[in-house]
């Protein structure tokens, strides 16, 4: 396992068919399209993406009170703070079209991103997530500073309302694992296979604050 538990995430993108289906689920006309693509650029060029990877198993020092697996996977995944300051500036200017198509890039960017650090937790142990479970849905959402205290090199924090810093980040847990590759997170609404048996449309708490679904803090 690797000790350095950060992982630039240099390639995630978004894609045409990723921009068409953004277009469908948010109900933005087809002549939103050229917006859309400005707005991703600006995005482009402030995104920091990061994923934080720590095993944690029976013997760690640093094992989490209130789990009770003996193996499990702390992940953290963010935007970076650019991304945040982006948003700010298009609020402070007015801008909200722009921002709320911010927003709605960023949920498939981090949509996507399970995707590559799934593929990471593969190359690294061998095996698939098969559970994620959430801050806020399966632990208390104090519980945040305990566990981002087991992730070295993270930018993530929170503020005093427990809200992750930068916003556009989600810190979770993988508490079982598959020798096969599976649906694991069944984040339904954002997920790109469309013939899945498992389809749903309820979003836990967890899932809202990962895709912008709560308030703002």
């Amino acid at each position: 396992m690797n000790e350095n538990d950060a992982r630039p995430f240099g390639n995630l993108s978004l894609e045409e068919m990723d921009f068409d289906k953004i277009r469908k689920q948010y109900h933005f006309e087809i002549s939103h399209q050229e917006q859309l693509h400005e707005v991703y650029e600006d995005l482009k060029k402030t995104m920091t993406p990061i994923a934080n990877l720590r095993f944690i198993d029976k013997e760690a020092k640093n094992r989490l009170s209130f789990v009770k697996e003996n193996e499990y996977i702390i992940g953290a995944i963010t935007l970076g703070i650019g991304v945040d300051e982006l948003l700010n500036n298009y609020y402070h200017t007015n801008h909200l079209f722009e921002a709320y198509v911010a927003d709605c890039l960023c949920m498939a960017l981090l949509s996507k991103s399970y995707e590559q650090f799934e593929a990471l937790v593969y190359a690294e142990c061998g095996q698939w997530p098969e559970k994620y479970e959430f801050i806020g849905d399966n632990y208390p959402i104090e519980s945040i500073s305990e566990i981002l205290k087991c992730i070295s090199k993270t930018t993530i924090t929170h503020n005093e309302a427990y809200a992750l810093i930068p916003s556009k980040s989600v810190v979770f847990l993988i508490t079982s694992f598959n020798e096969k590759k599976r649906c694991a997170l069944q984040i339904c609404n954002n997920c790109s296979n469309i013939s899945c048996t498992n389809k749903r449309k309820a979003f836990s708490y967890g899932e809202m604050q990962i895709f912008g679904r709560g308030s703002r803090v």
